[in-house]
């Protein structure tokens, strides 16, 4: 505290009493403050030395002194903080240094002989110090610089010089002698050169003519090379080619097949067309792995650098291969840990490739137990994060013999073929040479009969302005069911991750005695089978539930959520519809009574696209595909207008009123690539969504994204959910963005 009397004074508080004083009586500091040079520290040899100073007396260091550091002290306490220094070394630089109020000096690698070093301070007042304080320094130089040394140097010379002269005597009347000997030789030399003349001329001859068959022999090795490369041209064509033609057709194939499951079939009919999708799925792995061994091979297959969502690709990675999975009952879980950076930069479809390899292996492998995508980050700094990768299975396993061999092309191993799994051998040496095209490694570690684990890691690029993740409006109070140990840390993490304060519930009977905002439970086959027992246990005082069930299919779950009353998503969902449907109960947290005549959930009628759906721009000049696009979409909600080719899709867009578009590469008249160009010169920035599709996606060919043309990519064949997932994605974007700009 302090206070101001009317006298002028100042007066303050202090642990001893008051204080008190005029300000007009402070006077400046006028005192020049004495320096003084308290040690010296240098680095001899990798060690720290530390040495006193004497006042105006002198320091000898040798050469092996690289750093040599100064501490000095101006002998005034009033601000000491406030001290400014300054000095020069003499005989090293005249100069004064600008004042600091750094107190250490510091000199490298001084040159040996002498220096003075002459150091002034000022006080805070800026009075400086009247006669600066010195130090004579000696630099001493290394012993092949002394004098000497200097002296041997200068016997060593004159002793060569002796040496020399001696030598030269000797060697002149040695050449006395040789002289005579010369001319003689001379002659014998004239007679040699005439008969040497007339052999070089011969020789001369034959080189000419060898000269002559090399040159032929490059001419030939060039036509030679030549037709190597258009040999390879032909066959990257030839790729491009068959890509294209196989993988067209197969969509078709399999987008009818998966379309002709949801109609009403016999059991026999069902077996075909499962056969049929089988056989077709295993077809288009051939195709796939082949294709991407020939690029590897051929060094053709470049890594991009994009920006994705790591979570996003596990996720979807984990949805097309969850049917299989299900099928054969398995729990396929991914531990994705909260703290693990999401926003990379890399290449998202050799990322998805890899994984897809090595995931539908540990599945085709596994017949009871669990399937486990785990994710570590092993180190992060501020560009890049380092992370890994572990696939584990229950399965099989791997004989130790074969481990060594697994990378080979072709190469399917014993234990394979004796389980007769189907296979082409490729997918993991496509996924060695992906993974060290990316600069990561991988590697293996199993026993027969218990399972195997696949490790790998990458280095990815952070990005420089990812958004924040979506999280829920507060922290919710959330209670987590789930006996498998994996799947229990997988949803923790996910859970956690959203902002949730997540307690873990041993027994569902604990869910009638524990206060929380919401539960979340993940349910085995076993605990579905017995819905009507669960149902006893789900009291109207339960918080809101999300079930989590081992299916994929969009019927069974919304009829397994019609039978419980309670939200239903599969095991697989994804992190942000997890977020959604928990932000949706806790805001609706309505309890529905037990279903009677006037209240019994009635069946939905199918209906077709409302008037006011998205309106998808389809343009494909194969009918059949396109027609399966048309159909995909309608039974998606979405109204579609199509054409067979970039002309006649210019038409439909001039009518207004479109969403997206969907274009494929290759059409005759104007192709994919020109449409989107033409879309993006008539409407600027508010251009819809553009989503390119092709069968063709080797590199040269057209078939890749085109940077700032297509906002998108789809691969032929691509499954129902990818193509309405991908649309629904940049419909909302495009129009979060018309709002914001609004």
């Amino acid at each position: 505290g302090h206070t101001h009397a009317s006298d002028g004074r100042l007066w303050f508080g202090g642990g001893q009493g008051a204080i008190g004083f005029l300000p007009g009586d402070l006077k400046p500091n006028r005192h020049a403050p004495a320096v003084t040079l308290n040690t010296a520290t240098t680095y001899r040899d990798g060690n720290l030395v530390t040495m006193p100073l004497v006042q105006s007396g002198e320091l000898t260091l040798t050469y092996r002194d690289r750093i040599s550091t100064f501490d000095v002290a101006a002998m005034d306490f009033g601000a000491p903080q406030a001290n400014t220094y300054s000095y020069r070394l003499v005989g090293f630089t005249p100069q004064w240094t600008p004042p600091s109020r750094n107190h250490l000096i510091t000199f490298t690698n001084l040159s040996p002989g002498r220096y003075r070093l002459e150091v002034k301070a000022a006080n805070n007042w800026g009075t400086w110090s009247g006669a600066p304080t010195t130090l004579d320094l000696i630099v001493l130089p290394p012993w092949w610089r002394t004098w000497w040394a200097y002296t041997i140097y200068l016997f060593i010379i004159i002793g060569s010089a002796i040496a020399y002269v001696y030598s030269l005597k000797r060697k002149i009347t040695r050449e006395k002698g040789i002289s005579a000997s010369l001319r003689e030789a001379n002659e014998i030399k004239s007679n040699f050169v005439e008969k040497l003349e007339v052999q070089v001329r011969e020789a001369t001859q034959e080189l000419r003519e060898t000269l002559q068959g090399v040159n032929l022999k490059n001419a030939e090795l060039e036509i030679a090379q030549r037709r190597a490369t258009e040999g390879e041209q032909i066959k990257s064509q030839f790729l491009a080619n068959m890509s294209h033609e196989l993988r067209t057709p197969l969509t078709g194939v399999l987008g009818y097949t998966k379309l002709l499951t949801s109609t009403n079939l016999s059991s026999e009919q069902k077996d075909f067309v499962s056969t049929i999708r089988v056989s077709s799925e295993a077809l288009l792995a051939i195709i796939n792995d082949t294709l991407d061994l020939s690029r590897l091979e051929a060094g053709k297959l470049l890594i991009d650098e994009v920006d994705f969502d790591l979570l996003e690709l596990i996720e979807s990675t984990l949805e097309l291969l969850a049917p299989i999975a299900y099928q054969k009952r398995l729990e396929l879980i991914r531990v994705v840990p909260p703290d693990a950076p999401l926003h990379l930069r890399g290449d998202p479809l050799r990322m998805r490739q890899v994984l897809t390899n090595l995931l539908s292996n540990a599945i085709k492998f596994t017949e009871s137990g669990s399937v486990c995508l785990e994710v570590r980050l092993l180190e992060q700094t501020e560009r890049d994060a380092n992370i890994g990768f572990r696939i584990i299975d229950t399965g099989i396993g791997i004989p130790e013999g074969e481990i060594g061999q697994l990378f080979n092309a072709y190469n399917r191993g014993r234990i394979s073929t004796r389980h007769q799994v189907e296979g082409t051998g490729l997918g993991l040496a496509i996924c060695k040479k992906l993974l060290d095209l990316m600069g990561g490694s991988v590697g293996v570690e199993s026993r027969v009969g218990t399972g195997s684990v696949f490790h790998f890691e990458v280095k990815f690029r952070l990005q420089k302005h990812a958004a924040p993740r979506q999280q829920l409006p507060k922290k919710l109070s959330i209670l987590l069911y789930d006996k498998h140990p994996l799947s229990n840390a997988a949803w923790k993490a996910s859970l956690t991750r959203l902002g949730a304060d997540v307690r873990e519930v041993a027994e569902l009977e604990s869910l009638m005695a524990l206060q929380a905002e919401a539960a979340v439970l993940s349910l085995s086959e076993r605990e579905l089978a017995h819905l009507g027992e669960l149902k006893q246990k789900f009291s109207p005082a339960l918080p809101p539930m999300l079930i989590l069930a081992p299916r994929i299919d969009r019927q069974t779950l919304k009829d397994l959520s019609e039978a419980l009353y309670h939200r239903v998503l599969s095991k697989t969902a994804r992190e942000k519809t997890v977020y959604l449907e928990l932000q949706s109960l806790v805001q609706h947290a309505i309890h529905i009574p037990e279903p009677t005549a006037e209240n019994r959930p009635k069946p939905i009628e199918a209906a077709g696209p409302a008037p006011d759906a998205p309106l998808v721009l389809v343009a494909d000049d194969n009918r059949i595909n396109r027609r399966l696009l048309v159909t995909m979409l309608n039974q998606s909600g979405f109204r579609t207008a199509e054409a067979g080719n970039g002309i006649e899709l210019l038409d439909l867009a001039a009518r207004g009123g479109w969403q997206a578009a969907i274009l494929d590469i290759h059409m005759p008249g104007m192709d994919g690539i020109e449409t989107a160009t033409r879309l993006r010169v008539i409407y600027g920035e508010a251009t819809p969504p553009i989503i390119a599709m092709s069968a063709d996606v080797l590199p040269g060919g057209q078939g890749g994204p085109q940077q700032g043309l297509m906002d998108d990519f789809l691969m032929k064949p691509f499954n129902e959910h990818q193509l309405v997932d991908l649309l629904r994605m940049h419909i909302e974007r495009r129009r979060k963005q018309g709002r914001a700009a609004g």
